[in-house]
């Protein structure tokens, strides 16, 4: 787990303390097909998990021909496109989006998909530049700030 990846654990898990009653939603999204992450009004998306390869049979993979397991951690590239926003709209597509796929371990040949975690909480979307994203949260505690790395 690199470095990234260990801060924004971190930081989630800090969220998801304070929201122990929020909905996670889970999403296989097949190769080709478009993840659409949405929150209600007033409710940002938090991406808690996110792994692309062949990791089980389900909707996307439905024959075991020997790859189940190969795969990678997507929550870098996930989390800097969705966390914080409304909604969020990502084209699992090797071609159109190679860094989604960049360190998979399973052959290109072998059809990929995307298995991700993610939850809605109250706040809204602040800021948004190319270095930062900075996302107030709010519960019956107070407030706090999530940002994000970008890659």
């Amino acid at each position: 787990m690199g470095l990234h990846n260990v801060y924004v654990v971190a930081v989630l898990l800090l969220l998801i303390e304070d929201f122990r009653f929020a909905v996670v939603t889970t999403e296989e999204v097949c190769d080709g097909e478009t993840f659409r992450g949405q929150c209600s009004s007033g409710s940002v998306l938090v991406i808690q998990t996110a792994w692309l390869g062949q990791l089980k049979l389900g909707e996307c993979i439905s024959r075991d021909l020997g790859f189940l397991g190969c795969g990678k951690d997507a929550l870098g590239e996930l989390d800097s496109r969705c966390s914080g926003r409304h909604t969020c709209d990502v084209l699992i597509d090797r071609q159109n989006n190679p860094d989604i796929y960049e360190g998979n371990t399973c052959y290109k040949e072998i059809t990929s998909y995307l298995d991700v975690d993610y939850t809605c909480v109250e706040g809204r979307h602040m800021v948004r530049t190319l270095q930062r994203t900075k996302l107030i949260c709010s519960n019956r505690r107070g407030m706090y700030q999530y940002r994000p790395q970008l890659n």
